[in-house]
C-alpha cells in the first residue's frame, strides 16, 4: 500500500466544520481558500493531495479539482477532467498498480475513474461516463453515499459507503473488490449495532493489525455532529463500537454546526 495521509480534523466527512468563508472571523485554521467539504487527502510520491467537494454556490454544486502541495503548506489548485456534473461528492483517490483510482458520489450512486495519474485524465472504468459502480441500497438497507476505499497489506481492496444509517437494521455498504475493481467478491451490511449511531462518512484505517473505523453520528446541521470509531481484527468486521474521536467543543473552536459557518479546509 502506497502512503497515505488521513488528517482526523480533514475527516469529518459531510461539513464537521462549516459555514461562511474560509477567513472569517472564528473560521479556524483552514489550509485552503474557499469552500469545500467532504476531503480525503493522501500523499502519493512526494506531493500531498486534497480530493474535496466543491460548493461555491450551496448544495455540493462545483468543478472536478484538487489542490496539490509539496510541504503541505503551500497549495495549488488543479482542473481534473472528469465527471462533468456538478454534482462531486467526498472524492477518493486510490493507487493500484499502475493506475489510479478516483472514486465519488452523487445522490445516490458511487462512480469510479480510472487514471494514470493522481491527477488524471479520469475515464469511468465502467466505459460509459455516467456509469455507475455502487447504485443506490447494493446492499440492503445501506444508503449509497461517501465512500472510501481502502487497500490492505495483502493488496486486496474494500469499499465503504452510507448515509442515514441511524433507522433500525440500517448501517454501511461495505463489500471487498474484485481485481478488476468493476465488481465485489463480497459484501456486508455493518451495521449500527456495530458502529453506533452511524450517520455517514466511513472510512477505514489499519494499524498494528486493527482496523479502525470511523465515521459520524447525530445531525450536519448542528452542533450534535460528530466523530465515532469502532474496531475489528478484519476488514468488513465484526466491529466493536469504541467511542468519540472529535466533538464541538466548549467555545465552539471545533464545531459541528454545517449551517453557521464554512472554512475551506
Amino acid at each position: 500500500m502506497k502512503t497515505s495521509v488521513f488528517i482526523i480534523a480533514m475527516l469529518l466527512t459531510a461539513n464537521v466544520v462549516a459555514q461562511t468563508t474560509y477567513n472569517a472571523p472564528q473560521a479556524g485554521n483552514p489550509i485552503l481558500p474557499g469552500y469545500f467539504a467532504d476531503p480525503t487527502v493522501k500523499k502519493f510520491g512526494d506531493t500531498y493531495y486534497i480530493y474535496a467537494t466543491t460548493d461555491g454556490c450551496g448544495a455540493g454544486f462545483g468543478p472536478s479539482q484538487v489542490w496539490t502541495s509539496k510541504d503541505f503548506v503551500n497549495w495549488t489548485i488543479m482542473p481534473m477532467n472528469w465527471p462533468k456534473s456538478h454534482w462531486i461528492w467526498a472524492p477518493d483517490v486510490m493507487q493500484h498498480g499502475n493506475k489510479y483510482y478516483m472514486l465519488y458520489c452523487q445522490p445516490c450512486n458511487l462512480y469510479m475513474g480510472e487514471g494514470l495519474t493522481p491527477r488524471g485524465p479520469w475515464k469511468n472504468i465502467l466505459g460509459e461516463p455516467e456509469a455507475i459502480l455502487v447504485p443506490d441500497r447494493f446492499v440492503t438497507n445501506a444508503i449509497t453515499l461517501d465512500g472510501q476505499t481502502f487497500v490492505d497489506d495483502d493488496g486486496k481492496i474494500y469499499m465503504y459507503w452510507g448515509t442515514w444509517g441511524i433507522y433500525k437494521g440500517f448501517g454501511c455498504g461495505a463489500g471487498r473488490l474484485n481485481a478488476n475493481l468493476t465488481s465485489f467478491a463480497e459484501t456486508r451490511l455493518i451495521p449500527n449495532t456495530e458502529v453506533t449511531d452511524f450517520f455517514e462518512a466511513p472510512i477505514v484505517l489499519k494499524r498494528n493489525g486493527t482496523y479502525y473505523f470511523m465515521y459520524s453520528s447525530e445531525s450536519c446541521h448542528n452542533a450534535t455532529y460528530h466523530v465515532q470509531y469502532a474496531t475489528a481484527t478484519s476488514p468488513l468486521g465484526p466491529y466493536t463500537y469504541k467511542g468519540t474521536v472529535l466533538a464541538t467543543n466548549a467555545d465552539s473552536t471545533v464545531h459541528g454546526r454545517s449551517e453557521e459557518r464554512r472554512v475551506g479546509k
